[in-house]
Parts: C-alpha cells; sequence; structure tokens
C-alpha cells in the first residue's frame, strides 16, 4: 500500500546513523508538538496509527536539572489511511499503549506527523496517569508525585525515545522488533564475533557502558536491556583523547605560559607542575 507522504520501504533507515525502525518516516514539513495535537504514526503494510499530545511538561525523572518530556497517547484504532473525519474511537479508554513519556526527537525524525489540533476535554484525558519506576519502585504520576496505582493503564517512568515507542508500538500490533543496533555495527559483528561501535553510526541511546546508564536509556524497562561483552575503541567511548582535551576533563585546564602569573601546567611526563 502506498501512502502519500510516507516513504514506503520496510524497515527504513532513521535519519541518523543506519537505525531501523518499523516505524515509517514521514516527509517534511515536520512540526513541534503542541497539547491537543492528533498526529499520525504508520507501519510498513500495517495501515496509519494515531495519538494525542496530551502535555508538554510532564516530569519523567526526579534530577531536578532535567527538562520536561512530552506525555501522548497513542490509541488502539488502525486505519488504511490518515483521514481523521471519525475520531470517535480516539478516547482513552482505547489505549494501543499504556501513556508515555517522550521527547521531541518522534516529531523531529519525522516519525510523528501532525494532522489536527483541538483542545483537550474532560472526556479526552485519563483522571490521572501514572509511571512506574523501576530503580525506586514505586509509582509517581506525570507531575513526579509519588502515588498509590489503582485501575489506570501504568506506563513507565522514564524518558521514551522513538526507538522504545517503535517496540512497544510493534509488540502491541504483534510484528517483530527490529535489530537494536545499526547495520554497521551488526554486519561488524556477524563478521568479527565482537562489538565495535563506530562513533558516526549509532544512535546515541542505543548504548551504554554501565547497566545503570542502559536501563536509563531504556526508560527503567530491564526487558529492553541486552548485556554485551564489547570490544570498544577509547575513541568511541571518550570521544576527543587529545592532550588538550585530556587536561580539560581532568579539570585542569588550559596550561598558561611563563610570564603570565602563576598557574599550575603539565610536564611532558605528565607530573603537575608549577608555572610562572
Amino acid at each position: 500500500m502506498q501512502c502519500p507522504g510516507v516513504k514506503n520501504d520496510y524497515g527504513r533507515t532513521g535519519s541518523r546513523g543506519d537505525i531501523l525502525t518499523n516505524l515509517q518516516v514521514f516527509d517534511p514539513p515536520r512540526t513541534k508538538p503542541e497539547v491537543g495535537d492528533l498526529f499520525a504514526m504508520q507501519l510498513a503494510d500495517q495501515g496509519y496509527l494515531f495519538g494525542r499530545v496530551i502535555s508538554l511538561t510532564a516530569v519523567w525523572t526526579k534530577a531536578i536539572a532535567a527538562g520536561p518530556a512530552v506525555l501522548i497517547y497513542i490509541y488502539d484504532a488502525r486505519r488504511p489511511s490518515a483521514d481523521l473525519r471519525v475520531v470517535e474511537d480516539l478516547t482513552p479508554d482505547r489505549l494501543l499503549v499504556a501513556p508515555i513519556m517522550t521527547n521531541r526527537q518522534p516529531w523531529v525524525k519525522g516519525y510523528f506527523r501532525k494532522i489536527a489540533n483541538s483542545s483537550l476535554g474532560n472526556d479526552d484525558v485519563l483522571s490521572r496517569h501514572v509511571f512506574y519506576s523501576v530503580p525506586r519502585r514505586r509509582y509517581y504520576d506525570d507531575a513526579g508525585n509519588e502515588v498509590v496505582p489503582g485501575s489506570e493503564p501504568i506506563g513507565v517512568y522514564g524518558l521514551h525515545s522513538f526507538r522504545t515507542i517503535d517496540d512497544l508500538v510493534s509488540d502491541a500490533v504483534g510484528i517483530p522488533r527490529v535489530a537494536t543496533v545499526g547495520l554497521t555495527e551488526h554486519k561488524s559483528v556477524m563478521a568479527s564475533g565482537r562489538f565495535e561501535p563506530h562513533a558516526n553510526s549509532l544512535e546515541g541511546r542505543q548504548s551504554a557502558l554501565t547497566l545503570h546508564e542502559a536501563l536509563e536509556y531504556a526508560g527503567m524497562d530491564l526487558s529492553k536491556v541486552a548485556i554485551l561483552k564489547a570490544t570498544v575503541g577509547r575513541s568511541a567511548v571518550e570521544g576527543d583523547t587529545s592532550p588538550r582535551c585530556r587536561r580539560r576533563r581532568r579539570g585542569l585546564g588550559r596550561p598558561r605560559r611563563r610570564g603570565r602569573g602563576r598557574g599550575v601546567g603539565r610536564s611532558r611526563s605528565g607530573r603537575a607542575r608549577r608555572v610562572g
């Protein structure tokens, strides 16, 4: 089925790196999410799915410096086209998955496309939103308050990426998930038996150095984390390993030249020395 405005090659790579997704990528234009937006998603040969933006200020972590998340619904309503003249089945009691907190990347990368906007009424929103924090073993609402769960659908207390949303939707509609590494890495693993990520080919939230970091990237869902013994080049982990960048990472800053005041520099042996 050829759908207007959609690149319909199954498992198309994402816009950054060789990232495969079941969700198809819409052609531009792409807009920022706004409260009340109805948006379309498309799975190859599966028709269209629809979602709605509920809030732009959801709290997804207890970290003080973290920015807010976009709270969305994805409805259990599949259609052969993106025609939304009938919206009676797009209600909170017809959700495909539990409410999701995400960032703006699904819109930026073209996985979600805005098709309409209307103000939210009481019947359009659940009475409250509840999320479970795996590491804390507690329940929170979308304002970050600890709550006692009831009969409402329970989501994951964390920030979903477009990849984890792709997995959730794939599971819900009954199609296989795609590989969780880029094509370049997959070919390399199959050829060498080792995982050696290339800096420019992996989506930033697909690999981690610790289990806790991996859980954060996976929205605190342990079922989405794989542990793999890997051989990783220093540059892939630390980025630029030049002497200047190593000094800055160690908090020494740029060494001053002689005659321009006293400070701490680095000798050729790597030991700290007084200059000036």
